[in-house]
C-alpha cells in the first residue's frame, strides 16, 4: 500500500513539472507596410503554444496583443462563416480560424493570399475579385407580373415564389460559399489572367444563380460567360476543389457550366 502511494505521489509531482514545461512554435510571418517598407520581409515570432487557443487565428491575436500591435490582419467571425481570416497557412489558402497549430519543430509560415495585391501584412486587396463577383449580377432575377397584390401573409405585396425541394437540393454545394477567395487565389489560370477570367469562386457562384429554377434569366446568364477568357481559362487543374476551406467543389460547377453552354449549341 504505501508503495502504491509512493507511486502516485511520484506521478502527480511528474505531471506537475510538466505542466511547466512551455511548447514554443515558431511563426514566420509575412509583413509589408506601403508606408515605411521599400520590399516585403519575413518577421519571426516565438509563442507558447500551451498559453494560445488552438487555431492559427488564435496564435495571431495572441502576437497582436502580446508582442507586436503593428501586425495587421482581417478577421470577424472566427467560426469559418464570415470568410475574413483567409490566407496562406504553411503553403495551403485556407482560413485561419480554421486551422488548427501543428505541435512539430518546423516553424509556422503564414503568408497572405498568394498573386493578389497585398494592403499591409495579411490584408489582401478584394477589389478585383469583388467587382467580378458583381459582374455575375449575383441575385434572383425574376421580373414576373404579381398576380395578387397584398399586405398580408408570409409574401406581403405578392405571391410566394415557391421552389420545390428537388429544385432546392440543386443548390445544395454551392449557397454555402463564403467568397473567401482561397480557391481563386490558388489556381494557376487565375494568377496569369486575374483581369479577365472570373476565377473558381466567381463561377460557381454564377452557377448557382444559373441552377435557380426561381431565376428567368439563365440562358442571358449563360450567354455572358460564353467568352475565352471568362470561363474558359479553366483547365481543371483542381487546386480550387483542394484548397476550399467549406469542402466545396468549384471544379464541378464550371464544367457544368461548360456542360450546359454545350447543350445550347447542339
Amino acid at each position: 500500500m504505501i508503495k502504491i502511494l509512493s507511486k502516485i505521489n511520484n506521478l502527480q509531482i511528474l505531471n506537475k513539472s510538466c505542466r511547466c514545461l512551455s511548447y514554443i512554435k515558431n511563426v514566420e510571418i509575412y509583413r509589408y507596410d506601403p508606408d515605411i517598407d521599400s520590399h516585403p520581409r519575413i518577421q519571426e515570432y516565438k509563442v507558447d503554444i500551451d498559453k494560445c487557443g488552438p487555431m492559427t487565428l488564435d496564435l495571431l491575436l495572441k502576437i497582436k496583443n502580446e508582442q507586436d500591435t503593428t501586425l495587421t490582419l482581417r478577421r470577424s467571425c472566427r467560426e469559418g462563416i464570415c470568410g475574413s481570416c483567409a490566407m496562406n497557412i504553411n503553403g495551403k489558402n485556407t482560413l485561419a480560424c480554421l486551422d488548427k497549430i501543428e505541435r512539430e519543430n518546423n516553424p509556422l509560415k503564414i503568408y497572405p493570399l498568394p498573386h493578389i495585391f497585398v494592403i499591409k501584412d495579411l490584408v489582401s486587396d478584394m477589389t478585383n475579385f469583388y467587382e467580378q463577383y458583381k459582374s455575375i449580377k449575383p441575385w434572383l432575377i425574376n421580373d414576373s407580373k404579381l398576380e395578387i397584390l397584398s399586405l398580408e401573409g408570409k409574401a406581403p405585396y405578392g405571391n410566394e415564389n415557391l421552389q420545390s425541394i428537388e429544385d432546392r437540393k440543386k443548390l445544395d454545394g454551392m449557397y454555402e460559399c463564403i467568397l473567401c477567395a482561397c480557391c481563386s487565389t490558388a489556381c494557376p489560370s487565375y494568377w496569369w489572367n486575374a483581369d479577365r477570367y472570373l476565377g473558381p469562386a466567381v463561377l460557381m457562384q454564377a452557377y448557382r444563380w444559373i441552377s435557380d429554377s426561381r431565376d428567368i434569366k439563365t440562358k442571358e446568364r449563360l450567354e455572358k460567360l460564353d467568352d475565352p477568357f471568362k470561363l474558359y481559362r479553366c483547365h481543371t487543374i483542381m487546386n480550387c476543389t483542394k484548397t476550399c476551406p467549406k469542402n466545396l467543389n468549384p471544379a464541378k460547377a464550371i464544367a457544368n457550366i461548360k456542360l450546359k453552354l454545350n447543350s445550347i449549341y447542339q
